[in-house]
């Protein structure tokens, strides 16, 4: 089934399935600890069915969020990390790297004319639209995953934190009912003497865990470490998919 296939490929299971999943966990923990049941195996079989639909609606969702709330990361970050890494007065990549990339985005886009210092300083938004150019037909270059692991591995992660961090409020407002729920459910055993459940206690254990780790891990900072290394990692591709500069014949001495 190709279509499913391409439906939960890697990047959306893990940056996009992979927090909407974050997101509801507490929620469910502390529905679960209200309501543990006992379901039949048909009551079983529906759940995960309308579990897989519901994370693919969450999952569109959560990507959705992360496209809008990228744009006010690269704000913050005056430009997309491509882009400022291929600037000549970024020092990210070191001068001789970012030449070295300039030389071989002119062999592998030669109609495409990149901006000098003296061009970047006189029109700086032209200078960064050749950027985003260049970024744009490297991704296209580097769409297979299997030659370009390392690129579609970190740009997953990348899309994992950013996804995260776009939803943050939503997930810090389920962990809190989810760390409230399980409290309370744990409260009420205590207070009429009954065993208290380990699913119970778990739940609460994750569920507060869960809220200090979305409060103070997911952070722009923390996306941004993760968006730098796709950053390079794509912008390094680009000695590879250059064609190498043509060699004069060779001449050799009589």
């Amino acid at each position: 089934m190709p279509g499913f296939d391409l439906l939960l490929d890697r990047y959306t299971l893990r940056a996009r399935i992979g927090p909407a999943l974050l997101m509801i966990l507490p929620a469910s923990l502390g529905a679960f600890a209200w309501y543990p049941g006992q379901a039949t195996l048909p009551e079983s079989a529906m759940g995960v069915i309308i579990g897989l639909v519901l994370a693919l609606l969450l999952g569109q969702f959560v990507r959705d969020a992360g496209f809008q709330k990228e744009r006010e990361l690269f704000q913050s970050w005056d430009g997309p990390p491509t882009t400022r890494f291929l600037r000549h007065r970024d020092q990210q990549l070191g001068g001789s790297t970012r030449a070295r990339y300039h030389q071989c985005l002119t062999r592998l886009l030669p109609d495409l004319q990149l901006p000098s210092v003296s061009d970047e300083d006189r029109d700086p938004i032209a200078a960064d639209q050749v950027y985003e150019s260049c970024t744009r037909h490297l991704r296209e270059k580097t769409r297979s995953a299997g030659d370009f692991h390392l690129v579609h591995e970190t740009n997953t992660e990348y899309g994992f934190r950013r996804n995260l961090w776009a939803v943050k409020p939503t997930g810090v407002g389920l962990a809190v009912l989810g760390t409230i729920a399980t409290s309370a459910r744990l409260g009420m055993a205590y207070a009429h003497s009954e065993p208290i459940a380990a699913a119970t206690l778990a739940g609460a254990v994750l569920s507060t865990s869960l809220l200090v780790w979305w409060w103070r891990r997911i952070t722009p900072s923390w996306v941004r470490v993760a968006a730098d290394s796709y950053a390079e990692r794509l912008l390094a591709t680009c000695e590879v998919l250059a064609p190498q500069p043509s060699v004069g014949p060779r001449i050799v001495a009589p």
